[in-house]
C-alpha cells in the first residue's frame, strides 16, 4: 500500500489520540466500519501507544466492561494511565451514552467512517460492500453499479493514490462473488431465456424466440470481445448521441472460465460448451456453430461477419450486408476491448482513451445507425469482461498443463490440478459439472485480483470475478414515434 494513503489514516489518528491525553480522559469511542480496519490496523496502532482497548463485543458489552474496569480503577485510587478506547462498527445513531452521561464520565466520539477518511469515488465503491446480492438479476444491477463507479475512479486525479484500496475493496466483493457462483452458477445456466437471457448461451434461443413471436424481425448481434461494463460507459456515451434509438442495459453471464474460446462459442453456438468440447479451445468453428443454428431454425440468411485486424474492412463487409435485403440477421465480433487489454501498460485510463480514440473514427457510430435505418432490433455484448490484477504466486504444476491463461489453468487429468492447487488457497477450483464443461476439462481460476505472473499490474481475464464473468447485455432498437 503506498505511503500516502497509510498516512492519511495514521495523520488523522495521531492527532485525535496524541500520547500526552493517556490517563486525562478515561474513555475514547472510535464508530468505524470493517473495511477501514482491513486497511489499516486501528487497534494494533493505538495499544502500542499506550492506549487500552475493548474490542470485538457488541456494543453494550463494551459499555458494561468499561463500567467494570472504571469502578476497579475507583476503588483502587489508580486512574493514573487509564485511557480505554472502544472500537465499534456499530452505528454511533444505536450507541446509548446515556449511562456515560448520568455517571459524568469524561469521553470522546469519533467518526472513522470509510467516507470521513477517504473521497466519494472511492467510498462509493466500499458502499457497495455493505449488501451484496444474493440472486442473478441482483448481481447484473450490482456488476452495472460497479462498472460505473470503476469507470468514474480510473478516469479520476484520485485513482493512482487509491489504487491498492480499490483491490482490497474488489478483492472482498470477489471472494463472496466467486462462492456465489460456485454454488449458484448450475443453476443459472438452467434460467428461462424467454424475457432476458441470463447466460451467453441463451442469446440465440432468445433472439429466435422473438423473432418466431414476430416480435423482432431483422436482428444484429454485435460482440465486443472482452467488454466489460465500465468500457461499455465509453460506447454507450457514443451511443447516446443518436437521439433516434432507445436503450435498455442489463447483464448477462459470461461461461467460466472466461476464456474467449469458452465464451464466445457459446454466443454464436447457442449451446453450452461441454456441446463444444472438440473445439473448446479455438473460435475458428464460430461461423459453422452460427450457420448450424440459423438453419435449424429455417433461416439461411443470417450471416455470420469474421473479425478482422483492419476494421475499416469489417466495417465495409459489414455496411454491404446491412444493406443487403435478402439479409436478416447479422452476427459479428469487435476484438477492439481485448486486442487492447492485452496491449496496456498503463492500467484503465490508458484503455479507455485507445477506446475512445477508435470511437473517434466513427466507424462504430456509423453501423449503429445504418442499422436502425434498415429497421434492425441491435444487441451488442461481450464474451467475457476484464480485471486489473497484480502479479500472484507461481501454481505447482510441472509441464502438464493444456491452457495457460494469466487468470486460469487447465489441465487434462486431475491429478495435476490437484497438484497444482497445493498451497494456493485463493485458487477456485472449476468443477465441469457445475460450470457445464467438458468432463476431461480440469480448471482452476482466481479468485483475487492476481494473475499467474511476475511482472506489474496487467488487464486480463480468464478468473472467476464480477468484472470478468457479468458482462453488458444491452437491446438497442428504434424510437417508437
Amino acid at each position: 500500500m503506498s505511503g500516502k494513503e497509510m498516512i492519511s489514516i495514521k495523520q488523522r489518528i495521531e492527532e485525535d489520540f496524541p500520547a500526552d491525553i493517556i490517563g486525562t480522559i478515561p474513555l475514547s469511542i472510535i464508530q468505524t466500519s470493517q473495511s477501514v480496519l482491513d486497511i489499516f490496523d486501528i487497534n494494533d496502532f493505538l495499544r502500542k501507544s499506550g492506549f487500552t482497548l475493548l474490542n470485538a463485543f457488541p456494543y453494550h458489552n463494551y459499555r458494561e466492561k468499561y463500567e467494570t474496569l472504571y469502578r476497579q480503577k475507583i476503588e483502587q485510587d489508580n486512574l493514573d494511565g487509564f485511557s480505554l478506547v472502544i472500537i465499534t462498527t456499530d452505528s454511533l445513531d444505536q450507541v446509548d451514552f446515556d449511562i456515560l452521561e448520568i455517571g459524568e464520565r469524561d469521553f470522546r466520539v469519533f467518526n472513522y467512517s470509510f467516507p470521513q477518511l477517504f473521497p466519494s469515488r472511492i467510498s462509493a465503491i466500499e458502499k457497495l460492500t455493505h449488501n451484496l446480492p444474493g440472486n442473478s438479476k441482483d448481481w447484473f444491477s450490482f456488476a452495472q453499479k460497479l462498472g460505473e463507479l470503476l469507470f468514474q475512479f480510473h478516469k479520476s486525479d484520485e485513482s493512482y493514490e487509491y489504487v491498492s484500496i480499490l483491490f482490497q475493496l474488489v478483492d472482498k466483493i470477489n471472494l463472496i462473488f466467486s462462492n456465489w457462483c460456485d454454488s449458484n452458477y448450475s443453476l443459472v445456466l438452467t434460467a428461462p431465456y424467454i424475457h432476458s437471457p441470463q447466460t451467453l448461451n441463451n442469446i440465440l434461443s432468445h433472439i429466435a424466440y422473438k423473432r418466431r413471436k414476430q416480435e423482432i424481425e431483422k436482428v444484429a448481434l454485435l460482440v465486443f470481445d472482452g467488454m466489460s461494463f465500465d468500457q461499455w460507459e465509453l460506447i454507450k456515451k457514443e451511443i447516446s448521441f443518436i437521439n433516434t434509438v432507445q436503450v435498455e442495459e442489463t447483464g448477462i453471464f459470461a461461461m467460466i472460465p472466461t476464456l474467449t474460446s469458452v465464451s464466445r462459442q457459446a454466443i454464436f453456438s447457442g449451446k453450452l460448451p461441454k456441446e463444444y468440447s472438440q473445439s473448446i479451445n479455438t473460435t475458428q468453428k464460430e461461423k459453422e456453430y452460427w450457420d448450424i443454428f440459423w438453419e435449424a431454425e429455417n433461416n439461411t440468411e443470417a450471416k455470420f461477419i469474421k473479425p478482422q485486424e483492419d476494421f475499416q474492412k469489417q466495417f465495409e463487409r459489414l455496411k454491404e450486408i446491412i444493406e443487403d435485403d435478402r439479409v436478416n440477421i447479422i452476427g459479428t465480433v469487435f476484438p477492439i476491448v481485448d486486442e487492447l487489454m492485452h496491449k496496456m501498460s498503463q492500467g484503465y485510463s490508458q484503455m479507455y482513451n485507445s477506446i475512445q480514440l477508435w470511437l473517434k473514427h466513427g466507424y462504430f457510430n456509423e453501423i449503429i445507425k445504418e442499422l436502425i435505418k434498415q429497421e434492425y432490433d441491435i444487441y451488442i455484448t461481450a464474451d467475457h469482461g476484464n480485471i486489473e490484477a497484480l502479479p500472484g504466486r507461481k501454481l505447482n504444476e510441472g509441464i502438464i498443463v493444456e491452457t495457460k491463461g494469466q487468470r486460469v489453468r487447465v489441465y487434462d487429468r486431475e491429478t495435476a490440478r490437484e497438484k497444482a492447487m497445493v498451497n494456493y488457497e485463493d485458487l477456485m477450483k472449476i468443477e465441469s459439472a457445475k460450470y457445464a464443461l467438458p468432463d476431461s476439462y480440469f480448471a482452476v481460476a482466481q479468485k483475487k485480483a492476481e494473475y499467474f505472473g511476475t511482472a506489474g499490474p496487467v488487464i486480463t481475464h480468464g478468473g472467476i470475478s464480477v468484472q470478468e464473468v457479468i458482462v453488458p447485455f444491452i437491446h438497442i432498437k428504434k424510437e417508437q414515434e
